[in-house]
């Protein structure tokens, strides 16, 4: 529970983690671009996530209300935690998070 915590803290103070453009899972990549359904086939089930809705503005200039999802994906023992950003099922954006003790 306290690793949940702690990731969850890290999101909040997202200054203090690295910005990353991909993440590896095994032998699988995930990049900004790929769908949360990759994610999870590639990496598993978060183990931790947290909603919220954000104001974007379409092509036609037309502002639009959806929820960015901040995933934290544990990546084993003594790795650091992958904490990534969906918006409409697309990963936005990729950050490394605390190690995972």
């Amino acid at each position: 529970m306290n690793l949940k915590l702690l990731a969850l803290a890290a999101l909040l103070i997202s200054g203090t983690a690295s910005a990353d453009s991909t993440l590896r899972c095994g032998n699988s990549l995930i990049t900004v671009g790929d769908t949360k359904f990759e994610l999870i086939m590639k990496c598993g089930e978060p183990i931790g996530a947290k909603n919220k809705e954000i104001i974007v503005v379409n092509e036609y200039g037309m502002r639009m209300a959806v929820i960015k999802e901040e995933l934290i994906i544990d990546m084993g023992n003594d790795r650091l935690i992958g904490l990534v950003s969906v918006v409409d099922g697309v990963i936005t954006s990729i950050e490394d998070g605390p190690r995972n003790n």
